[in-house]
This record gives structure tokens, C-alpha cells and sequence, in this order.
């Protein structure tokens, strides 16, 4: 559940790395079955389908400039990853 109450969002102050992370998640979530619908992805195993939408959103980071360190390793571990799987 998003944030419950000001004491909730409140008690995020002190923690602003954990407040991205979590609307993060909840973005991810909800944009995840959008993008698996919109780009038919319902016939791909689940795993196939996580990746594919991590990388969708990985190259909306990495178009602004916003994919560095671990984040842009763990993009084209996972892209070498799908290209090998599609050509299967």
C-alpha cells in the first residue's frame, strides 16, 4: 500500500534513499503489467517478460543519462542475456 498516513511519509524524512527506493517499487509495479500488455509480452515466460521490463525502464535511465555503476553493468549483462535468448 502506498503511503498510509503523515506519520508514514513523515518518518520517510529521515530516510529519503528508502522513500525513492519504495515509489520505485510502486512505480515499477504498476507500470510493469502496462508495458507487458502494450508491448504483448503475456506469450514470454515470467522471467523473460521482468527482464524485458527492467530493460525498457534501464533505457529510459540510460537515454537522460541516468544509468551509472552497478545499474548500467546489471543493463547489459541483461541485454546480452536477451539478445542470446532471442536468437534461440
Amino acid at each position: 500500500m502506498i503511503i498510509k498516513t503523515f506519520h508514514e511519509f513523515y518518518s520517510y524524512s529521515n530516510d529519503i534513499s528508502q522513500l525513492l527506493q519504495d515509489l520505485m517499487e510502486i512505480t515499477h509495479k504498476t507500470t510493469s503489467k502496462k508495458l507487458i500488455s502494450d508491448y504483448n509480452l503475456e506469450g514470454y515466460p515470467k522471467e523473460k517478460q521482468e527482464k524485458i521490463v527492467y530493460n525498457l525502464a534501464d533505457l529510459a535511465l540510460l537515454s537522460q543519462g541516468l544509468l551509472k555503476g552497478n545499474s548500467l553493468t546489471n543493463f547489459i549483462n541483461r541485454s546480452v542475456d536477451l539478445m542470446e535468448t532471442f536468437q534461440n
